[in-house]
């Protein structure tokens, strides 16, 4: 599965799961879910993601002593309308006419069912 929203697929297994769960916990309890689903990753490689996480605004942390406790610093569907504002500011000028052009210049790419929604859309 590729990464999705910008992030990496592991970025995104990850932060899937955190939203998922839409609470606070420490690394020891995220090692532990990906362990059991079959994960082999070592706790500095879940480290490393997490702070690439907090860099990319998808993930907030607090110091509880020593420890930090993480949680999502905003919903997937904000995290998503952050991510889809950027990607049209960096590729389409900021333009929204230019976006909405692109997306529907692929119109004969899709299905019918596809059609039909992104008609739907247009529509609104």
């Amino acid at each position: 599965m590729p990464g999705k929203l910008g992030l990496s697929e592991t970025e995104y297994i990850i932060m899937s799961y955190i939203w998922k769960e839409n609470r606070e916990m420490v690394r020891k309890e995220i090692i532990r879910h990906f362990s059991e689903e079959g994960y082999t990753w070592a706790s500095q490689t879940v480290q490393t993601f997490l702070d690439i996480l907090i860099r990319k605004g998808a993930l907030s942390f607090r110091l509880q002593g020593h420890q930090k406790v993480y949680f999502p610093s905003m919903s997937r569907t904000e995290f998503a309308a952050k991510w889809m504002e950027n990607m049209i500011y960096q590729n389409f000028d900021n333009g929204i006419s230019d976006f909405i052009v692109a997306c529907n210049s692929f119109k004969g790419n899709l299905t019918e069912s596809q059609k039909k929604e992104l008609e739907k859309i247009w529509n609104e």
